[in-house]
C-alpha cells in the first residue's frame, strides 16, 4: 500500500515540503495516500487526513465515500481477482457489469450496504449485507442489477441481515 513519504530535512516546511513547493512530497496533515485508485485514471489518488483516521476509528460513526473507497482500493490490491471494490459514489450508467464474483460497498442515501455474489446460492443472485433490518431499497437493487452481468430473465436479491462481518 503506498504511503505518503515524509522528508523532514532542514530547510523544508512542515511535512517535508517548502511552503512554496508546487510538488510537495505529501499533503499537510496527511495520514495516508492511496494511489492508482481509479482504473480509468491511474494517476488518481485519495489523500486521507488525520481527521479521516480519527473518524475511521470511531465506533458507530458514519464513514465518508473517500474513507470507504480508499479501503476498497486496499482490499482490491490484496484480492485482485475479486471484481467490484470500486468508488461507492459510482451509480447508474457508470457502473461496470461483471460476469464473475464481486464485492461492492455502496451508499443507499442514509446507509452503507455491501453487495456481493460470493457464496450466492445461484447464478443471477446478489447478496446484500446491511445492519438495518429492512429490505434493500431501490438504490441497492438498481446497483445490484447494474453490476451483475446475467443473461437470465430474473435477478434474485438475497437479503442478509448482519450487524458486522460475513456470516
Amino acid at each position: 500500500m503506498p504511503v505518503s513519504k515524509l522528508n523532514d530535512s532542514p530547510g523544508t516546511g512542515q511535512h517535508g515540503h517548502s511552503p512554496t513547493s508546487k510538488n510537495p512530497t505529501c499533503v499537510p496533515n496527511s495520514w495516508n495516500t492511496v494511489e492508482d485508485c481509479s482504473p480509468e485514471d491511474p494517476a488518481a489518488k485519495i489523500n486521507l487526513y488525520i481527521e479521516n483516521r480519527t473518524n475511521i476509528l470511531k465506533n458507530n460513526h458514519w464513514l465518508t465515500n473517500s474513507e470507504i473507497h480508499s479501503e476498497q482500493m486496499i482490499l482490491k490490491r490484496h484480492f485482485p481477482f475479486v471484481n467490484g471494490l470500486r468508488d461507492p459514489a459510482i451509480k447508474g450508467s457508470l457502473m461496470v457489469p461483471t460476469n464473475s464474483e464481486f464485492v461492492q460497498i455502496i451508499t443507499t442515501g442514509l446507509h452503507w450496504v455491501c453487495l456481493s455474489t460470493i457464496k450466492a446460492s445461484t447464478t443471477g443472485s446478489v447478496r446484500t449485507f446491511h445492519s438495518m433490518y429492512q429490505n434493500p431499497n431501490s438504490t441497492a437493487i438498481e446497483h445490484a442489477h447494474g453490476m451483475l452481468m446475467h443473461a437470465g430473465d430474473e435477478v434474485t436479491i438475497i437479503n442478509d441481515h448482519v450487524q458486522s462481518g460475513w456470516q
